[in-house]
Formats: structure tokens, C-alpha cells, sequence
């Protein structure tokens, strides 16, 4: 039932699915219904729902797993959604360090988008850009694929979901830090064993970037930057990177400590310290699931895993060059 050749078999019929729907579903939904096409939201609220959330639906129905043992929607402690959303909360200063780093290398992606959103309700911006990742994404990336890695290691298991969870994002910038959220994302679900904690923390870190924007676009901020007399549009994107480093950096000295400490106060609430010193094998952090120990008959990196990195490095490489263009 499940199996990393398994796992890696969805990675690459879900990516085909987004890119085939992006081009042919998004197309003809432009063509029924125009004004999608001039609403942001509206348009990755329709990929959310059409690229996201139906193949991760169709892949358990057609495949049929057992939803709940699948997805891990296992219930879990309160102290444990108060735990996930502040590590949440706190590898935001890390998420923006990768970014302002990965923006020296490959062309920003997601600034464009949140620049463009404060113009909607805030409410249902968040819905799109905080509530449905959370869900659907998850569903597919820390769901789906990641059951099928529970005979590896959980360290491996970890490693290979934040892998896939930045493939999804399908441009060389998100990869990075979608890749180091992912690994945290399932490592948190390892301790907790329930989906509902990597839920909460994608939600707040999405939901916090959105409401920055937003704080970004109220008037008294616009005021204030106009008199501080720095016109951004004037600087070379590099040089404002390197003026914006040195507060992130300060912001990760403050919150890296505060981060390492809930999150060993987590594990240590969880009891899966010894757990994750030995790398156990993924289902063992799941009581409710069988403990598989045949680790050396998994291999990891199969032909559907192969043909889907090529897919995602082709296109992303070619959104990349084609901005220069």
C-alpha cells in the first residue's frame, strides 16, 4: 500500500497535473469566465482549488487509502497547537534571511504577488493565501507523499517531503525556503503525530507575510517612508538586499533561541527525544500506525522522482531565463 516507488509516483503525477492544468484548466477557465485572469486572488484561489487540492483528492480515491492513516489526521494536544504556532511564528526571520539570500542568485517571485494583494479584503486574502496552502498543500506534501516514506528514516522521510514541498512551488526562489519549511513542517509532525500542527505553522507563517504586506501598504507606513526620504525604486535590487540583511539577521539572533527552546520544549512534551537521536524509522513516532523496518528495500530516489526534479529544474530554469528575455 504504501512505498517510496509509490510516493515518488504521486510527486510526478501531481506535478504533471499542475503543469498540464496551469496551462489547459487555467486556460480555458480565462477563456468562460475573463475577469480571473485580472484577479489575482481569484486566480490562485482556482489553482489552490483545481492544481492542488482535486489530484491530491483523486490520488486517494483512485489509489483508495485509507484517509485518515494517510493524511495522519490523528488528534493531538493543545499544548501541541500552541507549541507549532509559535515555532511557526519564529522561523519567519529564517524563512526571510533564505529569501533575501536566494534573491542574489534567481529572480524574486513571491514579492510581486503580495505587493498586488493589500488592494483586496484582507479576510479573504487570507483565505486564499493562508487558509488553502495550509490545508491542500499539506494534504499533498506532508500527507500523501510523506506516508509513503514511513519505512525510511524520519530524518530522510523529512528531507525528501520539504524536497517535494519545494518542487510544488515550481520557481527556483520559493524552492529554497519552501524546501527548509517543508523538512521543519515534517519533522513537527513527527514529534506531534498529527497533521493539524504543520497545518497551523504554514498557516501562520503565509498568514504573517500577508498581514506584513498589508502593514506595508497602509498609508501611515507609505508616509513614513516617504519621509525617511529613500526611494527603493532608485536602488539596485542587490544593494537593498544588502541594506535589508543586517535587520533580518538581528531578528534571527533574537528568535533562533527562543525557536530551539519551544521546539525542545515540544519534543520533550511529546517524549520522541530518543526517537529522534536514533533517526527512527518514520512510523515509529505513530502509535496508531505498524512500525515497518525494512528501510534497505526502500530506494529513495526511483525513475518518477528523477523524471519529476528534471520537469521542475526544465521549467523552473526556463521561467528563470525568460525574465532576462
Amino acid at each position: 500500500m504504501y512505498s517510496t516507488f509509490r510516493g515518488n509516483r504521486f510527486s510526478l503525477f501531481f506535478l504533471i497535473f499542475y503543469l498540464t492544468g496551469s496551462f489547459v484548466v487555467m486556460g480555458l477557465l480565462s477563456i468562460a469566465y475573463p475577469p480571473i485572469q485580472d484577479n489575482i486572488l481569484l486566480s490562485i484561489a482556482a489553482s489552490q482549488l483545481i492544481l492542488v487540492f482535486l489530484p491530491t483528492m483523486l490520488y486517494l480515491l483512485f489509489v483508495k487509502l485509507p484517509i485518515t492513516k494517510t493524511l495522519r489526521l490523528y488528534p493531538t494536544k493543545a499544548i501541541n497547537l500552541l507549541f507549532s504556532f509559535l515555532i511557526g511564528l519564529l522561523s519567519i526571520p529564517l524563512v526571510m534571511l533564505i529569501n533575501l539570500l536566494s534573491q542574489f542568485i534567481v529572480s524574486p517571485v513571491i514579492n510581486e504577488t503580495l505587493e498586488a494583494l493589500p488592494s483586496e479584503p484582507f479576510g479573504y486574502s487570507l483565505l486564499v493565501i493562508a487558509v488553502f496552502p495550509a490545508l491542500f498543500e499539506e494534504m499533498a506534501t506532508r500527507g500523501i507523499f510523506l506516508s509513503h516514506y514511513r519505512h525510511m528514516r524520519v530524518l530522510t522521510a523529512s528531507l525528501m517531503s520539504g524536497l517535494f514541498f519545494g518542487i510544488i512551488h515550481m520557481n527556483l526562489n520559493q524552492f529554497l525556503y519552501a524546501f527548509f519549511l517543508g523538512t521543519l513542517f515534517s519533522i513537527i509532525l513527527h514529534i506531534t503525530g498529527s497533521i493539524i500542527c504543520p497545518m497551523i505553522m504554514h498557516f501562520v507563517v503565509n498568514g504573517v507575510n500577508l498581514s506584513l504586506s498589508y502593514l506595508a501598504a497602509h498609508p501611515m507606513i507609505k508616509e513614513l517612508s516617504d519621509a525617511s526620504q529613500v526611494n527603493l525604486d532608485n536602488i539596485a535590487l542587490n544593494e537593498a538586499l544588502l541594506m535589508a540583511l543586517p535587520g533580518v539577521i538581528v531578528m534571527i539572533i533574537v528568535t533562533l533561541p527562543l525557536l530551539l527552546l519551544v521546539l525542545y520544549a515540544l519534543i520533550q512534551t511529546n517524549d520522541k527525544m530518543d526517537l529522534l537521536k536514533n533517526n527512527a524509522i518514520s512510523s515509529e513516532f505513530f502509535p496508531h500506525e505498524k512500525i515497518f523496518q525494512d528501510v534497505e528495500k526502500q530506494p529513495i530516489f526511483t525513475l518518477p522522482f528523477g523524471i519529476t526534479l528534471f520537469i521542475f529544474l526544465g521549467f523552473s530554469i526556463y521561467l528563470e531565463v525568460s525574465r532576462y528575455l
